[in-house]
């Protein structure tokens, strides 16, 4: 079949509607974001999930499974997984919650401390670089509109 000009025009006017969407331009974002972080990664035994939970245990000390499945928007059974592999490589360990037998917490080693040492840097140093790349203002429109998008998502 023959595409005429007028095909051609009605195909392109769809993407360009199609990439005009703000959840399309979101979502391949995203994933850029993944494969960027995931090149950050290539030379560790960790991938970026175990890098996500690294430095969410970090920040909270301990957290349960549930918890940093809820901070992380994964699935709670790829960050269950993700969290036995990183206590395989020594890099966290599992307590006990004191308050519940069942909930099992998750905190850092000193291992695990020592390789986010390692590995943070790439993502801060990247962090740092599109800031620039936005600049303070579109840096502070963007915050302020990804905040207003969470609240929306949110009801």
């Amino acid at each position: 079949m023959r595409l005429t000009s007028a095909d051609l025009e009605d195909q392109l006017r769809k993407v360009r509607d199609l990439e005009g969407r703000l959840t399309f331009q979101l979502a391949v974002l995203s994933r850029a974001l993944d494969h960027q972080g995931a090149d950050l990664l290539r030379d560790q035994p960790i991938n970026l999930t175990a890098y996500r939970i690294l430095n969410i245990v970090d920040t909270w000390g301990t957290i349960s499974i549930s918890e940093l499945s809820r901070t992380c928007g994964i699935d709670r059974g790829q960050i269950s997984r993700t969290a036995d592999a990183l206590a395989g490589q020594g890099l966290v360990r599992f307590q006990d919650d004191s308050d519940n037998r069942r909930k099992k917490l998750v905190a850092l080693t000193d291992a695990g401390l020592a390789k986010l040492d390692e590995v943070r840097p790439r993502f801060l140093s990247r962090n740092r670089h599109l800031e620039e790349a936005l600049g303070p203002e579109a840096l502070d429109g963007l915050r302020l509109g990804l905040k207003r998008l969470s609240e929306v998502l949110e009801d």
